[in-house]
C-alpha cells in the first residue's frame, strides 16, 4: 500500500523541481523522469493505478518532522519496493501446478492483478503484487515475459498463526527467480527469512522487465 500524502502545492512544486528535466515537449504535456529514469506525470501524484504514478521516495532524515526536503519524486512502483523492503515481514508463496488452474478460472484470477492504466488495461496488461508486468493471455508461457502463474500467499502477519491463504496471479519468470531465492519446504512452501530478499529480487527483475514491455506499452509520443 502506497502511502498517502497531503502535501501543499507549494510542496508539490519543491519535489517535482527534483524530477530530471528530459525536454521542453515533455515538460509541457508534464512528463519528467525520476531517478531511476522511470517516465511520471506531474498530475499522476500519489496514484498507483497510473502507469505514470509517482510518490515520495525518502533519502534524508534531517528531522524528525516531515520535511519536503527529504524526500525525491520516484514511480510508484519503486516507492512500494522499498515500502515492502521497510517493512521485513517474513513472506509464504506456494505456486500452483499450471495444470491445476482450469481454463475458465483464469481470467477471472488475472483480474486479480492490479490495474496499470486504462491503455494497458485495454490491451490485457496487469501487474502483479510485485510490480511485475502480466499479460491476459499469456498464462503458463514461459517464453513470454508476461507470463503468469497463480500462487497461493500466506497472508498471515505471523508465520506461527493459522495461515491465511489468497490465490493470487504472478509473474512466472519472477515467481521462479524467487523459488531459487528461498527455501522450499515438503509442502511446496517457498519462504524468506524478510521480504529484504524478495525486494532485490524485484530490483534485479525490474530493468530487466522494463526493457522487455517497451514496445507493448504506451509511452510517450
Amino acid at each position: 500500500m502506497i502511502k498517502k500524502y497531503q502535501l501543499t502545492e507549494r510542496e508539490l512544486n519543491l519535489l517535482w523541481d527534483e524530477a530530471i528535466f528530459i525536454s521542453h515537449v515533455n515538460d509541457n504535456k508534464g512528463f519528467r523522469q525520476d531517478e531511476h529514469g522511470q517516465w511520471i506525470r506531474r498530475s499522476e501524484f500519489g496514484n498507483p493505478n497510473s502507469e505514470y504514478g509517482w510518490s515520495l521516495l525518502r533519502v534524508k532524515n534531517s528531522t524528525e518532522q516531515f520535511d519536503i526536503s527529504d524526500y525525491i519524486p520516484c514511480h510508484w512502483r519503486l516507492v512500494k519496493k522499498q515500502e515492502l523492503d521497510s517493512e521485513k515481514k517474513k513472506l509464504k508463496l506456494k505456486m500452483l501446478p499450471l495444470e491445476d488452474i482450469a481454463p475458465e478460472k483464469r481470467d477471472s484470477l488475472w483480474l486479480c492483478g492490479q490495474i496499470d492504466s486504462k491503455a494497458n488495461e485495454e490491451k490485457g496488461y496487469r501487474v502483479d503484487i510485485f510490480g511485475q508486468w502480466i499479460g491476459r493471455h499469456q498464462y503458463g508461457d514461459l517464453t513470454s515475459p508476461f507470463g503468469w502463474c497463480v500462487v497461493l500467499v500466506d497472508i498471515s502477519e505471523d508465520l506461527t498463526n493459522s495461515p491465511q491463504w489468497e490465490m493470487l496471479p504472478i509473474n512466472l519468470g519472477h515467481m521462479q527467480e524467487l523459488v531459487l531465492l528461498g527455501q522450499t519446504d515438503d509442502e511446496g512452501w517457498t519462504a524468506w527469512d524478510t521480504v529484504g530478499c524478495v525486494a532485490d529480487a524485484v530490483e534485479s527483475g525490474f530493468g530487466i522487465l522494463v526493457s522487455a514491455v517497451t514496445l507493448p506499452f504506451s509511452f510517450l509520443e
